[in-house]
């Protein structure tokens, strides 16, 4: 079984400090979704300078964030495939299922982007995304694997 440890290992030590990933435990024949995760996270950050905290969390929707004297419930709505909030990450493995690695990489770090480049603007952080990955184009609305 896998959790947020693994993601940890596969990121440099130097921005690890900057990302609290949580996540229950998961089986070893999804390493390649959070091998997508860590590889969006590690690139995410050759483009930005790191200067606050991302909560990562992964899982299935609804999520929910156990809090100290509350638990946070976080329920997606159609189209959105994950969602930024402030200073959380909330990404959803089984729609992550659904998509080619290019695409589970660009929205990783569409979301990603919200948060550590202040991007509000859907089409805007769609077309940065794709500039920081070579194997995805923002073309026609939507990201297409190259």
């Amino acid at each position: 079984m896998l959790d947020s440890t693994y993601i940890y290992q596969k990121l440099p030590m130097e921005i690890r400090p900057f990302f609290k990933i949580e996540m229950a435990k998961i089986p070893e024949e999804y390493a390649y979704l959070l091998d997508n995760i860590a590889q969006s996270i590690q690139t995410i950050s050759q483009f930005i300078h790191l200067n606050k905290t991302v909560n990562v969390i992964v899982g299935s929707f609804p999520l929910e964030l156990s809090m100290s004297n509350s638990v946070l419930s976080v329920q997606i709505l159609e189209p959105a495939l994950h969602i930024a909030i402030e200073n959380f990450v909330f990404l959803d493995l089984n729609v992550m299922l659904s998509l080619p690695s290019p695409l589970q990489k660009a929205c990783v770090m569409e979301e990603l982007a919200h948060v550590l480049m202040n991007i509000r603007d859907e089409h805007l952080v769609k077309i940065v995304v794709a500039e920081m990955l070579p194997d995805v184009v923002y073309q026609n609305e939507q990201y297409v694997p190259v």
